[in-house]
């Protein structure tokens, strides 16, 4: 008894018999790899925020992280499939057509794939020259609509057809998105429609070399696309990171949500720890990247049961706090 010390006093009688200890309970470590993209683009920083959020209090929840740069979306969830990642992030079309056997997936069911949350969008952007103020307006004018075979390209058929526009009425350019800016910034095109997250550098340079703007694009025709694809989201385009847009105010588009997932196996307690921390730190995880100003707790999950099954561990904390 005479190693207790005054505060210990009444535990060191509880365990007289063991011996008087403080330790707490080993914590089950956990170390987990979110697969990410490219260095250069956004995923690779969301993973890192993730794991940053996760790692501050690793000592106490017992989950260490590590974001890894893959291909992209389709990259990890094939490897989160082989056992080679234990989570990923990937675009919600991608995480919508694995789980469905849709697309490139050519009828090869994902159904084990579980969503977590969604974090940053990437809006579709309609640039243009002022002069113009409606999509109808684009009808005769010099568009770039993508290049063949890219997801641009699909974007764009499927914004235009949803206006009842034929790529008949436009002379249309096929250009890549980046390529397309700089045509656009020599005044040899009259508008642009690609993707992309924001704030857009790309977007910048294109708003910023001559009179441009955004064209909105919202309308029970978006509503309908959305219903149609269900993992297009609306977006909202923040005028505050494109002061020189002749704009008067924010601009409606849609796009696609950034997707935070795993598979059904992955173990209920981590998801849930993981879930947790970054809710809980929501304002630390926002100011890690531009990119997450416009994130919000309800908007991180309103778009998670149109894409796969909701993951166990995530579902109960959203429960917990009402927000499922």
């Amino acid at each position: 008894m005479r190693f207790c010390t005054f505060y210990s006093l009444v535990f060191c009688f509880a365990v007289l018999i063991s011996g008087c200890t403080t330790t707490p309970p080993a914590i089950d470590k956990k170390s987990i790899i979110i697969g990410t993209g490219g260095v250069s683009g956004m995923y690779f920083p969301t993973g890192q925020a993730i794991c940053k959020i996760i790692n501050r209090k690793q000592r106490i929840h017992g989950v260490s992280c590590e974001a890894k740069p893959t291909k992209g979306s389709v990259d990890n969830i094939r490897a989160s499939f082989r056992g080679e990642l234990d989570f990923g992030i990937g675009r919600s079309e991608w995480i919508y057509s694995a789980y469905h056997g849709a697309d490139i997936w050519n009828g090869e069911l994902h159904k084990d794939l579980r969503v977590i949350f969604s974090t940053h969008s990437e809006s579709i952007h309609l640039v243009a020259d002022s002069k113009l103020k409606t999509i109808y307006d684009l009808k005769e004018k010099k568009v770039n609509i993508g290049n063949p075979g890219s997801l641009g390209r699909t974007d764009s058929e499927r914004l235009l057809t949803a206006y009842e526009i034929d790529l008949k009425d436009l002379d249309a350019a096929q250009f890549r998105s980046g390529k397309a800016i700089e045509i656009f910034k020599e005044g040899k095109l009259d508008a642009i429609i690609y993707g992309v997250g924001d704030p857009s550098g790309l977007t910048e340079e294109a708003i910023n070399s001559r009179k441009a703007k955004f064209i909105p694009i919202d309308g029970p025709e978006v509503d309908e696309l959305i219903k149609q694809f269900p993992y297009y989201e609306k977006t909202m385009i923040d005028l505050g990171w494109y002061p020189k847009a002749n704009n008067r105010s924010d601009v409606p588009s849609f796009g696609y949500k950034t997707i935070f997932f795993t598979k059904a196996s992955a173990s209920d307690d981590v998801v849930y720890q993981i879930t947790k921390e970054v809710f809980e730190n929501l304002d630390n995880f926002k100011k890690l990247h531009p990119s997450f100003k416009e994130l919000t707790k309800l908007g991180m999950v309103n778009i998670l049961d149109r894409l796969a099954p909701i993951h166990p561990g995530a579902l109960r904390y959203y429960k917990e706090v009402g927000l499922k």
